[in-house]
């Protein structure tokens, strides 16, 4: 038994002489590796004059987009690549109690859902259909919608998305961050709050620059 218990300990002891031997062992950068990395936005819409309630909001994060800030100040100085991983979008209805009780806002759903093509092809929608007729897409019937929590749409980037340059100005609809969520509803009360949007929106940086 005492020559087991030896041989064990003399095993134990080999492996703990070749772990503290030094022996450098780099590891290969893979240029898969990167950096998760969320913004937030935060904004009300309101019906227009003629009571439609019609937009976009772009996932691309440079200044003539979302503009979101950290990216155009510090994360896009930090790395030279960028692409949209994933989107989160809370919606809360503004229009007051008193319109609806007093059926002065209309009770039409608005149809929310999302756009994925290039920034540069982005287009407002000006009916329902527009928005319906790409998925994953729904209607949301905002004037009855008195929940704490609201509406909440989560959308995982299409895995066809590449990289794009942090320095470029645009994307183009496979790279970056292309694509936005729409909106569309008509026959509102004009020019009244009608929802409030939250959105969380997940980027993936690589490429130290």
């Amino acid at each position: 038994m005492s020559d087991v218990k030896t041989k064990r300990r003399g095993r134990r002891q080999r492996r703990s002489g070749r772990s503290r031997s030094g022996a450098f062992r780099p590891i290969g950068f893979s240029a898969s590796q990167s950096l998760k990395a969320r913004a937030v936005q935060f904004g009300t819409i309101s019906s227009s004059g003629t009571g439609v309630v019609a937009g976009l909001i772009p996932f691309d994060p440079s200044s003539g987009h979302l503009n979101v800030t950290e990216f155009n100040s510090d994360w896009a100085n930090l790395f030279t690549q960028y692409r949209l991983w994933g989107v989160r979008i809370k919606l809360l209805s503004c229009i007051s109690t008193s319109l609806i009780e007093s059926v002065t806002a209309n009770n039409m759903p608005i149809a929310v859902g999302y756009q994925w093509r290039s920034t540069a092809t982005l287009a407002t929608p000006s009916n329902y259909d527009a928005v319906l007729d790409n998925q994953p897409s729904q209607l949301w019937p905002v004037s009855g919608d008195t929940s704490k929590v609201g509406l909440v749409m989560s959308q995982k980037t299409p895995s066809m998305i590449t990289y794009l340059e942090t320095n470029a100005t645009t994307s183009p609809g496979n790279a970056g961050a292309p694509g936005a969520f729409q909106f569309y509803g008509n026959n509102f009360t004009a020019s009244i709050p009608i929802f409030t949007y939250f959105i969380e929106v997940y980027y993936q940086l690589r490429s130290r620059s």
